[in-house]
């Protein structure tokens, strides 16, 4: 298993495995469930970073959202990465080699990267489907289990940027209010201790 290639264009969109010289070149469905998995963590990976930055942003805002985390709406929290994980491997999956795909890719995947199609596992699709007449139609099933693994990744994304804005927001109006308070505090430390130690004139002797 040597690396994954991506081929990305106007009209398809594909993530190659070569699994030429490995262990896994006789078990090329054993390699496309470790690419489902592999994009599954990926998945996962991007929830839990967005679900951080809600919990974040929550904790910082201090008006009692933090409620959504506790007791059995907590376990949705958790349950949300797998489920969005699986839905990633399953889509992988379902896009995995089909017998009119593989003849589309392979001269190109020889010409472009020296591989033989045979000895690699991909997931992926073409837009469009081209039938017996030469005639195209767009390939709507392959298209929305794309749009399933775009979406995942846009929100998530979206999630980590707004949240992660609005919690940059708060911490830098926290240490704004800190800072003058602290100062606050330092000057009427200082005008203290100028009453105490001042001597008082009425009191010195001529």
């Amino acid at each position: 298993m040597k690396n994954f290639q991506y081929i990305l264009s106007e009209n398809r969109f594909v993530l190659v495995m070569n699994l030429e010289d490995s262990f896994l070149e006789n078990h090329p469905k054993l390699a496309l469930w470790i690419m489902g998995l592999a994009c599954a963590s990926f998945q996962a990976i991007f929830v839990v970073t967005s679900i951080n930055f809600i919990f974040r942003y929550f904790a910082l805002e201090r008006q009692g959202r933090l409620k959504y985390f506790a007791g059995k709406r907590l376990l949705l929290w958790i349950v949300a990465p797998w489920v969005m994980g699986t839905m990633s491997m399953t889509s992988t999956i379902l896009m995995g080699p089909r017998e009119s795909m593989t003849e589309r890719l392979r001269p190109d995947l020889l010409r472009r990267f020296n591989l033989n199609i045979d000895k690699t596992t991909y997931s992926g699709c073409f837009y469009y489907t081209i039938d017996e007449f030469g005639n195209s139609y767009i390939n709507w099933r392959e298209l929305w289990y794309v749009s399933i693994l775009n979406v995942m990744i846009w929100v998530s994304l979206f999630s980590i940027l707004y949240f992660g804005c609005k919690s940059y927001k708060i911490v830098k109006g926290l240490i704004a209010q800190g800072e003058n308070f602290f100062r606050r505090v330092l000057s009427k430390n200082q005008v203290a201790s100028v009453q105490v130690y001042e001597p008082n004139q009425d009191s010195l002797s001529p």
